[in-house]
C-alpha cells in the first residue's frame, strides 16, 4: 500500500518551508489498555499515533486511533502540522512497511530521508513509561 499525494499547492507550500536538524520517530502503538466506547460491542484495545523527536526526546504528538481507522490522516497530518510549525526534518525514522507505504511519496516530494528501524527508542520508552504507570 503507498498513499498517493495529489496536492501540488500543499508540496509546494511544504517545500518552502526551511529544513531543521531534527529526527523524528513516528509510529502507532498499542497500548494494552481498553476503552469502553458505546459505538462498539465490547471494550477496544487502544492504539495511539505518536511522533517524537529524537534530539530533544520528548513526544511532539499523540492521538487515539479508532478500531476502524488506519491512522494513515493522522499520521500525515501529524508530519505536515510539523512541517509548517518548525521545518521539514532532516530524518523520519519509521518501524515498519504500513508506516513506509504512508509517508513514502510525501518525503520524496519534500526531500526528507525516510528511514526504517527496529527500534525507535523516544516512542518506545513513552510506550514502556505509559504501560509501567497504569498500576
Amino acid at each position: 500500500m503507498e498513499i498517493s499525494i495529489t496536492d501540488d499547492s500543499l508540496i509546494k507550500d511544504l517545500n518552502k518551508q526551511s529544513t531543521n536538524r531534527d529526527i523524528l520517530e513516528i509510529d502507532i502503538a498499542y497500548l494494552n489498555t481498553t476503552i469502553d466506547d458505546k459505538e462498539y460491542e465490547r471494550p477496544i484495545n487502544s492504539r495511539t499515533c505518536i511522533l517524537a523527536s529524537q534530539n530533544s526526546g520528548i513526544v511532539i504528538d499523540q492521538s487515539i486511533i479508532a478500531p476502524d481507522d488506519g491512522g494513515i490522516k493522522k499520521i500525515l497530518n501529524f508530519i505536515i502540522k510539523y512541517i509548517f510549525r518548525f521545518g521539514k526534518p532532516k530524518t523520519i525514522f519509521i518501524r515498519d512497511m504500513y508506516m513506509k507505504g504512508i509517508l513514502q511519496e510525501l518525503c520524496n516530494k519534500t526531500n526528507i530521508k525516510l528511514e526504517t528501524r527496529g527500534r525507535l527508542p523516544v516512542i518506545d520508552e513513552f510506550v514502556k513509561e505509559f504501560a509501567g504507570n497504569r498500576y
